[in-house]
């Protein structure tokens, strides 16, 4: 495999009581998510945290949403973050060596748009947050994405 291929430090789990901080290293998103091929939109995780996540979309290569100029519609940004939230999960699920598992969106408090749409060639940031999580693991993350260009925030 190859991609990635970053360190991240500050991933901090529970166990017996004590917080533990472990180095984690993969080499592609892929192994952080239970979608394949051209079902995996974000490009790679840039940074990670105890409780948030940052991926990247490059919007380099066709995807599944991409319309002929290569531009991807703006709602596809719920996706984004829907997968990134993912990753994030994947980085714990490894942490904890367990097996990656599928999630589900189950709903959106609100997603605002300040773009028509996420254009070829512009790098996107995807930070999610952990807000709350209860003892069913059921979760909810605030979400931002900024152009990495000019750092807008375009959901």
């Amino acid at each position: 495999m190859s991609g990635v291929g970053a360190g991240f430090e500050g991933i901090r789990i529970n166990s017996t009581d004590e917080t533990v901080v472990k180095k984690i290293m993969f080499d592609d998103v892929s192994s952080l998510l239970a979608h394949e091929g051209s079902a995996i939109l974000i490009d790679r995780v840039i940074s990670c945290g105890a409780s948030d996540l940052v991926a990247l979309v490059e919007h380099k290569k066709k995807s599944l949403y991409s319309d002929a100029q290569g531009n991807v519609p703006i709602w596809v940004g719920l996706e984004y973050m829907a997968q990134t939230i993912c990753a994030f999960a994947g980085v714990v699920s490894l942490q904890s060596n367990k097996p990656i598992r599928i999630g589900l969106l189950l709903g959106a408090r609100k997603y605002s748009v300040f773009a028509p749409q996420f254009t070829k060639n512009s790098p996107v940031e995807i930070k999610v947050e952990e807000v709350f999580r209860d003892e069913t693991n059921l979760a909810m993350f605030g979400c931002e994405i900024r152009d990495c260009k000019d750092g807008r925030v375009m959901a």
